[in-house]
């Protein structure tokens, strides 16, 4: 991964306007602030111009959106299996088991006793489905990795060592 990277960042861009590349990068950041894929390209771009610094800065903010974006699919991933919410914000302890609460049924579902209203039914369809969770693991997971690039080529070899030990837990706690 470190080799592509670099390999990647190397590569001149012929004929191309880097700094409005950059500019349409964080307007889509801006409009989609979620879309770990969209923050993960301006921590590229801004890397290629040389901005070390803000792309380190870019893909810090990055990992901790992703964390509440994953929390927030993993909420939407048990309410679409039928169970309802669960308590993330809590703490993962073993002394205080998650909390479950009774789901409403979905609006459409084949028992469902009530009509969603024509507003609702209308609303426009999205540009692109929200990522699947192992889509969604892998872009996190591609991040984390440009995060030790990152932090290797700004900061040493030395300070990489925490970051790899992080990737690692994370990894441990979401393998299949």
């Amino acid at each position: 991964a470190l080799y592509h990277l670099s390999l990647s960042l190397s590569r001149t861009i012929p004929e191309r306007d880097l700094g409005k590349a950059v500019e349409l990068c964080r307007a889509a950041v801006e409009g989609a602030p979620s879309e770990i894929r969209y923050w993960h390209l301006l921590a590229l771009l801004l890397c290629k111009q040389g901005e070390w610094k803000q792309a380190k800065g870019v893909v810090d903010a990055a990992i901790e959106i992703a964390s509440d974006v994953e929390t927030r699919a993993q909420a939407d991933d048990l309410l679409s299996n039928g169970v309802a919410s669960r308590d993330f914000a809590s703490s993962k302890s073993e002394a205080s088991p998650p909390t479950y609460s009774q789901s409403e049924e979905s609006s459409l579902g084949p028992s469902s006793k009530k009509v969603v209203s024509a507003a609702e039914l209308l609303r426009p369809m999205p540009d692109h489905p929200p990522p699947s969770q192992r889509e969604l693991f892998e872009h996190i997971f591609q991040l984390r990795m440009t995060q030790i690039v990152i932090t290797e080529l700004t900061e040493g070899a030395d300070s990489v060592e925490a970051c790899w030990l992080e990737v690692f837990e994370w990894y441990s706690q979401r393998r299949d």
